[in-house]
């Protein structure tokens, strides 16, 4: 499987070919590729230990899904599309090939898997979600832009784009979405995901911070985006601009980003809410007063450090923690 086209080489270049086992090849004489091949498998044609060039495999597909049900040997998708796989089936996730054993139970319901499919239709191979860790992020300031997704591909052409794990294109792109870039699978992963409250702490200092904790979860911080937190400081309300694998993309004051909760003056928090408090999944009820549950509320699970959905959360624990403000649920917590 190739996973990048601009790996640094023996001869320090960076228009070395990787894949996902980690081995990096040099192509021979002056050739470079633009990155249309990462995320296909293949074949490398070589000649004194140098590429001549790559063959992608003609048989099989790749089909990128968002999984609703996550088991040792099946993956159901949000469509509830079945995929057979074995424990030994090899996962690129977190920037390193592992098995599916390994890290199925990492994962959450609604997390993005790009699925390489066999000619017979099994699962062949896995990336989750853009299959590595963002380094840096370009953040989206105009509706539908997409200008400056170029100088996060370092030239790679015929990207796709997901946006919370879905094919999206130009026209869904919104102000203050994140975008990042896998090589891995040749496609920008943009997150809409934002978190408002309180600025807790952070690591090692305020002025280059290499992480934050908001509402008791550290949130690790890009290196490209710790000048721009340097002008707040722990007591301060933000919001978070998130990346797709949860870390912290940029920074602005309360209000900015037009969250349905802009003008958040201070979230009260809902200590261990049964789900007897519950009616349906649209309100809760604690010492006689009625909360609103919006059907787009965040909720977290901090037993797994990922974002899930309202459904799930609902249906993780017999109790959990909510934070309100006036009279509407703005975050659920679950797990420990």
């Amino acid at each position: 499987m190739l996973i990048s086209s601009s790996a640094t080489g023996p001869d320090g270049k960076d228009t070395a070919l990787q894949t996902a086992s980690g081995q990096i090849y040099q192509f021979a004489s002056n050739k470079s590729s633009i990155g249309c091949f990462n995320g296909l498998k293949g074949t490398l044609l070589m000649r004194n230990d140098k590429v001549l060039t790559f063959l992608p495999d003609e048989n099989g597909s790749s089909k990128t899904i968002v999984a609703s049900q996550l088991s040792t040997l099946q993956i159901v998708d949000t469509a509830g599309s079945k995929y057979p796989l074995t424990n030994d089936t090899r996962v690129f996730y977190n920037s390193k090939e592992q098995s599916w054993s390994e890290v199925y139970t990492w994962l959450n319901p609604g997390t993005a898997l790009t699925l390489y499919l066999g000619s017979n239709g099994n699962v062949e191979y896995i990336f989750v979600g853009g299959g590595s860790i963002a380094s840096e992020a370009v953040i989206v300031y105009n509706k539908g832009s997409t200008d400056n997704f170029k100088t996060l591909t370092g030239g790679a052409s015929g990207y796709s784009i997901y946006k919370n794990g879905i094919q999206a294109n130009a026209t869904d792109m919104r102000p203050y979405d994140v975008a990042t870039y896998s090589s891995a699978t040749n496609s920008i992963r943009v997150c809409d995901v934002r978190l408002t409250g309180y600025y807790e702490s952070c690591k090692p200092n305020p002025t280059e911070p290499t992480s934050i904790t908001m509402f008791g979860q550290e949130f690790p911080v890009l290196t490209t985006t710790q000048a721009t937190l340097a002008r707040f400081r722990p007591g301060d309300q933000m919001t978070l601009l998130l990346t797709e694998d949860n870390q912290i993309a940029g920074a602005v004051k309360v209000g900015t980003s037009g969250m349905n909760f802009a003008s958040l003056q201070r979230l009260n928090k809902l200590e261990a809410v049964p789900n007897t408090a519950w009616s349906g999944q649209s309100a809760v009820t604690m010492d006689g007063r009625t909360y609103t549950i919006p059907s787009d509320v965040q909720c977290y699970n901090k037993g797994f450090h990922a974002w899930v959905t309202l459904e799930e959360a609902h249906a993780y624990a017999n109790v959990l923690d909510m934070y309100e403000s006036d009279g509407i649920i703005r975050i659920i917590e679950v797990g420990s």
